[in-house]
């Protein structure tokens, strides 16, 4: 299977309003467990919006909570609402826009694309040149 058709765009929370009137039908929030919603949010309308709360951080240490396998379980059902809708545009976003929210964008991309890892994270590599899943 093909990667999916529909866009992707990759940012952090300070690049959020530069994306708020071009089309975004699905955004994914993934920001650390003390950040607040990032307002810049409220200037999207009519969108499914997912916000899931880890740290940047590889293992659990006291006072950060790290990625889980519930959290990717959440992604990846965020992943079959916007590969449902015809013509989604999908926003990922975290704090700065370099790791956790560009390995989630991989995550779906390959989700409905086995075999297709590599033409992924070449992908990756054109939306978001800074990225480091």
């Amino acid at each position: 299977m093909p990667l999916p058709s529909h866009k992707v765009t990759i940012c952090g929370i300070p690049e959020l309003a530069q994306h708020c009137a071009v089309g975004v039908s699905h955004v994914l929030s993934i920001i650390d467990t003390h950040e607040p919603r990032p307002s810049a949010l409220d200037d999207y309308f009519e969108i499914d919006h997912e916000l899931i709360r880890f740290d940047d951080v590889v293992a659990e240490y006291p006072g950060f909570e790290a990625c889980t396998p519930a959290h990717i379980e959440k992604v990846l059902q965020f992943g079959e609402r916007a590969h449902a809708k015809a013509g989604s545009h999908v926003l990922v976003h975290c704090h700065a826009g370099v790791s956790r929210s560009t390995a989630a964008a991989a995550i779906l991309m390959c989700q409905h694309a086995p075999g297709r890892e590599e033409e992924a994270f070449l992908k990756l590599l054109e939306l978001r040149k800074h990225g480091w899943p």
